[in-house]
Parts: structure tokens; sequence; C-alpha cells
């Protein structure tokens, strides 16, 4: 579980990735921008049934420190996040970036062309009870992606010695599959 945004990090892009599968899914994505200011270091990844102002609101408070920029498009589900946080938007159907205003989603829908090519690329289908390890990991790898490996394999073997086996990962070959999805419901 990652550390909600402190003062030194205090912009956060928000992007969304529709129908992930055959069966309609939106993927909201939050990223924290990096202090170096090259891209995020920080990035939660949510599947919901739908990406409407209520889930959004609630992912947003749930996950954001108050005070956070907010940099988002100018999509109808983030209207409601005006009022609750500081906020700067994009009109993509003018430009990419607003340079007034400095609102850019760069970094997150990075993460959502660099998904989908591993999507169509490494892993060549995703089961639909599955999605939300492959976005849990492929939001760990863009996080560790400048760090050295020593480093990174030490980060998930203290990881592993912290926790207890996993249900859902123990006895798959012997037909223990998930049979439900992981969905944050708001």
């Amino acid at each position: 579980m990652y550390a909600k945004p402190t003062k030194s990090h205090n912009v956060v892009t928000v992007a969304r990735l529709k129908t992930i599968t055959q069966k309609k899914r939106s993927v909201v994505i939050i990223r924290q921008r990096s202090v170096s200011g090259k891209g995020a270091d920080k990035t939660r990844v949510f599947m919901t049934k739908s990406d409407g102002q209520k889930t959004t609101l609630k992912i947003a408070l749930d996950n954001i420190e108050r005070g956070t920029t907010i940099h988002a498009d100018e999509h109808r589900a983030y209207d409601v996040l005006h009022s609750a946080l500081p906020m700067l938007s994009v009109n993509h159907a003018e430009r990419y970036k607003d340079f007034v205003a400095t609102a850019c989603t760069y970094i997150a829908e990075s993460f959502i062309s660099c998904f989908r090519r591993m999507q169509y690329g490494q892993n060549n289908k995703f089961d639909n009870i599955y999605v939300d390890r492959y976005e849990n990991k492929f939001a760990y790898r863009e996080d560790t992606r400048r760090k050295p490996n020593g480093r990174i394999f030490m980060d998930i073997l203290k990881r592993c010695a912290n926790h207890l086996p996993s249900r859902d990962f123990c006895g798959n070959w012997q037909g223990n599959h998930r049979t439900g999805k992981n969905l944050f419901i708001g």
C-alpha cells in the first residue's frame, strides 16, 4: 500500500482507461509527480465498474492528501473534484498541455499507453478476474524502473518476508483459482 502524497509531492495526475476487457470496466490511475520532475514515483490503480463522479470523488478523497493539486483532463467525472481539491484541467480538444496553467496529464497517460502495450505485446490476453494483478505489477515496475536491480530485489524480498502466504496464490496449480473480481466500489 502506498502512502498518501506528502507536502514535498504536491502534484497528482489522474487519468482513466476505459474498457480494459470485453466486459466494460474502467481503470482510474493516480500518479504522484516525482520531486525531481522526471515522471512519477508513486502510482495507484483502481479498477471500477464505472468512471462516474461518485466513484471518482471517493477514490480521490481516500487516496489524495488535502491541498494536493490535481491535474486531469476535461472528463465529466472530474467536475466534482473542483470543489473538493485544487485542480487544473487540460482540454484535449484544444491542446495536449495547458501552458498557461501548466496542467499536464502526460505522466498518467504515459502509464495508460505503456499498460496497453504490455497488454497487447507481452501478455497477449488478460483474464477479467486477474486484471488488477497485472495493473499493480505494472505500477510497481513503473515506480521502480529508475532504481538499481539490487534495490528492487531487496524491496521485493522484504515485502515477501513480512507477509503471510496469500490464499489467492497458494494451490493455483491444484485448481485454486480466483472466482471473483477485486473492484473498487464507490
